[in-house]
């Protein structure tokens, strides 16, 4: 677990660019459908316009609970990973995590 947990904390920006691209790309497609579900004549074309709206919304809504997920891994449990922990918590003392980061008190 703290390798997966380590990997995500290192590589937190290319994957937020892949989340980004995965997003624009999606949200490119939200748009196309909505101009074909505007302009389509016929109640089938309206339906398949509709069906890939939703197709693009739910992976957009997945891409959002990604990077939620992956910010929240790579903020909090990451300093863990990265100190050799797996789990971390802040320090009650207030004291200073040498990298200028609030201390951590990790558990292994």
């Amino acid at each position: 677990m703290e390798y997966v947990i380590k990997f995500l904390a290192d590589f937190e920006v290319p994957i937020y660019l892949i989340l980004g691209i995965v997003a624009v790309v999606y949200l490119r497609r939200i748009v196309i459908s909505l101009e074909e579900k505007r302009t389509a004549i016929f109640g089938l074309e309206r339906e398949a316009a509709q069906r890939k709206v939703t197709a693009a919304a739910s992976i957009l809504i997945l891409v959002g609970l990604l990077t939620v997920m992956e910010f929240v891994v790579a903020t909090f449990f990451g300093w863990g990973a990265l100190a050799g922990g797996d789990l971390c918590h802040p320090d009650d003392r207030g004291a200073y995590h040498p990298h200028h980061h609030p201390a951590w008190t990790c558990s292994n």
